[in-house]
């Protein structure tokens, strides 16, 4: 009962200014896992402060759950690689072009239901089809080219960083 109550102050960012424990961050994926709230898992994890998120925990969760945004978000905002992302996206990317099974083509909504299965207004958009990935691919390469941070766009990356980038 507290972390469903514990949620609207992650995503209001009222608590983004702390510092979590291991143990509390393992204890908020895990329930959320349990709970099949994927979409609020990830929605979490980027109203969190990136110094509290252990990064290999977050990055095998982000890569078993596909959240490239959350992966971006740790590996551009904590340990300034700009790199890891775009491959990443791109391998995912050139794996769902190779695939014989057509399933996912253009699945890019899913409708959420709650915990009693009532239907909400909320739609999650599928990152795992070749067509959104495109997207975030660009999108991706786009805001680094602009020189801004992800999630904060008024942020910018440092000018040794952004040289790098566009060298």
């Amino acid at each position: 009962l507290f972390l469903e109550r514990f949620e609207p102050f992650i995503l209001k960012d009222k608590i983004k200014n702390q510092i979590l424990s291991s143990s509390t961050l393992q204890t908020l994926i895990e329930f959320y896992v349990n709970k099949n709230k994927i979409y609020n898992l990830s929605q979490s994890l980027l109203h969190l402060n990136v110094k509290c998120l252990k990064h290999k925990l977050i990055k095998d969760i982000s890569l078993q759950y596909d959240f490239f945004s959350e992966i971006i978000y740790i590996c551009t905002n904590s340990l300034n690689d700009y790199f890891y992302p775009l491959l990443l996206m791109y391998k995912k990317f050139s794996s769902l072009l190779n695939e014989n099974n057509n399933n996912r083509d253009g699945q890019f909504l899913q409708i959420i239901t709650d915990s009693n299965n009532k239907m909400e207004n909320k739609y999650q958009i599928f990152e795992n089809t070749k067509e959104y990935l495109g997207y975030k691919i660009f999108w991706y390469i786009n805001i680094c080219i602009k020189g801004q941070k992800y999630p904060n766009f008024n942020e910018l990356i440092d000018e040794k960083t952004y040289n790098d980038i566009i060298i």
